[in-house]
């Protein structure tokens, strides 16, 4: 397992390289050498896995080595996924900017087209009474989060407010329980407080006088009293305050009465057939079968509708099939049939998850049971799998090693994201898109309800029940 991990990687590592010079594009200038050092450490490392793989049954050090070894090349392998795609994002700046010089240069991240840093440093306005207000939309999976979360951890957004704080709203739309995010997170402790009236002074007094940033994360409600309570609420900040939101109704922006909007708008069929190649192909710097299944695979990004989301998700599954029956599969599935309803749930990610095995995809539909946007720990979800009967042993391995090995499946297939690592680099949490919770939920919509109480100490408390039927 860890040698074909770390083969993955040095071939992944030597095809961006290969991409870098191929596009003249510099992401980080001066690298190259650490590249270079990387990857004769990655070989001398590959040459005694054989060894350890061998030893590791009964020497434990051997064993943990390996477990890090591990975890450090899926690491490896996220950082690499993002060089090629802003590689692929800087490719297509240079068509549309053709005039300008060949040599483009650049840090990764770069490409949220400047334009919402603007907006939040006041470089494209003047300061007027009132919040101002940013919003980014466009349909899921377009990468709405990661532009607000890019601006959210800039240097110079960091430096520029008083306060930062980052509210992840979803539906319902509730003031009471914002106002309490917006207090724990300034304070890093929890409001004893149940009464709205009592939040929202307290919500004042932590913002009064201060410049903040406050960003609404997946904003769904169209409820103008909803949104003026805690508009309102905000007035008492400082000049240069902004909320910058991120939803996908456009009807949501204008109930906002958004001063600044940011449409993220679906990749073009060339951009989408692009990145699907790159991240179909890119395991392997060599593929005699690339050029039969390259039609087939433009056909399938056509599909996914402008999405990166859905194109990353078929393209880590198609990386993995090997046979033009395979590719025809997926490509001539009915689940591309769906209706206008069920399509807000991805086809994309439906063929990814049938094609998990059904132990697997208990344990990916237990998942819904978490908040949205919240913290997954991995060794907690291990053992509650473990109390739903989820996990076999075959004789071979624990339970617990069960666990971990449909977990890193699941991360492999961008089922969960934005790992969460200790100081030995091993994953300890993760989180899901808000469209993988959001199909996981759909997955068990007729299994289970979900309630959420306030307890005393004003933290959520998550019930998962089974549906009763008659």
């Amino acid at each position: 397992m860890a040698d074909a991990l770390v083969s993955i990687v040095l071939e992944r590592l030597t095809s961006v390289v290969e991409q870098q010079i191929h596009e003249q594009v510099s992401l980080v200038p001066g690298v190259e050498p650490e590249i270079q050092s990387l990857k004769n450490t990655l070989r001398s490392v590959r040459d005694v896995l054989e060894d350890a793989e061998r030893r590791k049954v009964k020497e434990k050090s051997v064993q943990g080595w390996l477990e890090r070894l591990k975890d450090m090349a899926y690491e490896m392998m996220d950082v690499l996924d993002e060089w090629s795609i802003a590689i692929f994002q800087f490719q297509m700046e240079g068509v549309e900017n053709a005039s300008t010089s060949k040599t483009k240069r650049c840090t990764v991240g770069i490409w949220m087209k400047k334009i919402i840093l603007d907006h939040l440093l006041g470089k494209m306005c003047q300061e007027k009474s009132g919040i101002y207000i940013v919003s980014i939309f466009g349909t899921g999976g377009m990468g709405k989060t990661t532009l607000a979360r890019l601006a959210y951890n800039h240097r110079k957004v960091k430096t520029h407010f008083d306060e930062r704080i980052w509210v992840c709203v979803s539906d319902p739309f509730e003031p009471a329980r914002i106002f309490r995010d917006i207090v724990e997170i300034i304070q890093k402790a929890s409001p004893n407080l149940h009464n709205l009236e009592a939040l929202q002074q307290k919500v004042q007094t932590c913002v009064s006088g201060k410049k903040f940033l406050l960003v609404l994360d997946d904003v769904w409600t169209e409820d103008n009293q909803l949104w003026a309570q805690l508009k309102n609420t905000l007035h008492c900040g400082a000049a240069g305050s902004r909320i910058l939101a991120t939803t996908r109704k456009e009807s949501v922006v204008k109930m906002m009465r958004t001063t600044y909007k940011h449409l993220l708008g679906e990749l073009s069929l060339e951009q989408s057939r692009a990145l699907f190649h790159q991240i179909a192909f890119s395991e392997r710097s060599t593929w005699e079968k690339e050029e039969e299944l390259k039609e087939i695979g433009e056909k399938i990004a056509d599909k996914c509708k402008g999405l990166p989301l859905a194109i990353k998700t078929l393209g880590n599954l198609l990386g993995l099939k090997n046979s033009e029956e395979e590719w025809k599969n997926v490509l001539n599935s009915e689940v591309w049939q769906l209706d206008e309803f069920e399509r807000d749930i991805s086809p994309a990610l439906l063929l990814s998850y049938y094609d998990l095995s059904p132990a697997i995809q208990r344990c990916f539909s237990f998942c819904a049971i978490f908040p949205k946007d919240s913290v997954i720990e991995r060794d907690e979800l291990i053992k509650l799998w473990m109390a739903q009967s989820y996990l076999k042993s075959d004789g071979s391995k624990e339970m617990e090693m069960v666990g971990r090995t449909y977990f890193e499946y699941l991360a492999a297939r961008s089922f969960f994201q934005g790992f969460e690592k200790d100081d030995d680099g091993n994953i300890i949490g993760c989180k899901m898109h808000d469209i993988v919770h959001d199909f996981a939920q759909f997955l068990t919509q007729n299994e289970y309800f979900i309630v959420e109480v306030d307890n005393q100490r004003d933290s959520s408390y998550h019930l998962s029940c089974p549906r009763e039927y008659p």
